[in-house]
């Protein structure tokens, strides 16, 4: 599944619901930063990106992944939050020793939950996924329990920021400057717990 495709669907979805320098990993976590000015938009019309490099909402600047516990979480931080009458959510790639899954935590206003999914798309039911937005720390933080990737040895974490304003999509990936057609979202190094 690639990324503009994944992040695309995500967005579309909702869309069409509501009218989606890797660091050494730590024992337990890994920290990435994010280039700043490479959040990316299309239209319901075109299928070519742009790159937005003065478009604050949604640009991601940093990620944290942590492995910890009975839980695994991915943290962004953007440099500014997209508003809440917005779509918008975080799809989070999370590579194991034993699969790969998807995880799209989103809000639409009134609608949607989150969905939890193998990479060739099965949903998945795990009832322990959850994510939390603080709009002080303009970060959103996707949080899956251990159980449902089937208690792994390691995992590495990517994932991509999509919000929508009218039929304008916006992305970054939190892995890789801009968006690269036809790939996986990237992912970081692997994290032990």
């Amino acid at each position: 599944m690639s990324v503009s495709s994944l992040l695309r669907g995500a967005a579309v979805a909702l869309a069409v619901t509501a009218l989606l320098v890797p660091t050494a990993a730590h024992a337990g976590k890994s920290v990435h930063r994010d280039a700043v000015g490479d959040v990316g938009s299309f239209t319901d019309e075109s299928e070519n990106f742009t790159t937005l490099p003065g478009q604050k909402v949604g640009d991601v600047v940093r990620s944290v992944g942590k492995h910890k516990g009975k839980r695994v979480s991915f943290s962004v931080k953007m440099r500014a939050l997209p508003k809440t009458k917005h779509s918008h959510g975080v799809v989070t790639r999370i590579v194991t020793n034993k699969k790969t899954y998807f995880a799209d935590a989103h809000s639409a206003p009134g609608l949607g939950s989150d969905v939890f999914l193998t990479r060739n798309g099965k949903l998945i039911d795990c009832a322990g996924m959850r994510h939390k937005r603080s709009a002080k720390r303009n970060t959103i933080t996707l949080s899956v329990p251990r159980s449902c990737l089937g208690n792994p040895r390691w995992v590495k974490l990517g994932g991509g920021v999509y919000w929508l304003k009218g039929n304008k999509s916006f992305v970054d990936e939190s892995h890789r400057t801009s968006i690269q057609e036809g790939k996986d979202l990237a992912v970081g190094p692997r994290i032990r717990r």
